[in-house]
């Protein structure tokens, strides 16, 4: 397995994997951001990798400078803004190699922490996050209610 930065040629790799983990997502849309990432003009994304092996790819890892994340005690905080695995090679390490991926930039850039977040659309998050040495930092339940006019 290799783990290394997102290249231009990943980008349509990198849209179908984007569209796994965010069926809602307009292609179209998701396409715009990856193009800005590459150009160098992306709002949410500062950093992603890709894991593949013999260039099959088996999942990315999207990091963005976030000024405030929950939990988080610096600012700017790397966070992690998209963090996926193809399903049948889960539980196989890639996960780890990419958060590994992550952890390295953070410290090469000169961040001491890294932040993530999970809702209850991905129930095996939490204890993936938990294995690599996550600590909940807060917990935040929204709410929302809708007025008659």
């Amino acid at each position: 397995m290799n783990v290394r930065p997102m290249e231009r040629r990943d980008l349509e790799t990198w849209v179908a994997m984007q569209l796994e983990l965010w069926p809602d997502a307009d292609r179209a849309e998701q396409l715009e951001s990856l193009e800005d990432y590459f150009e160098g003009g992306s709002d949410f994304i500062t950093a992603a990798f890709i894991a593949e092996d013999n260039e099959t790819p088996l999942g990315f890892l999207e990091l963005n400078l976030r000024a405030y994340a929950e939990g988080a005690e610096s600012s700017p905080v790397p966070h992690i803004e998209g963090w996926f695995v193809s399903e049948d090679a889960r539980r196989t390490g890639v996960g780890g190699a990419l958060m590994q991926a992550a952890e390295q930039w953070a410290l090469a850039n000169g961040y001491h922490e890294l932040t993530s977040d999970t809702t209850d659309d991905y129930p095996i998050s939490p204890a993936a996050h938990t294995k690599l040495g996550f600590v909940e930092g807060d917990r935040l339940i929204t709410f929302r209610k809708t007025l008659n006019t």
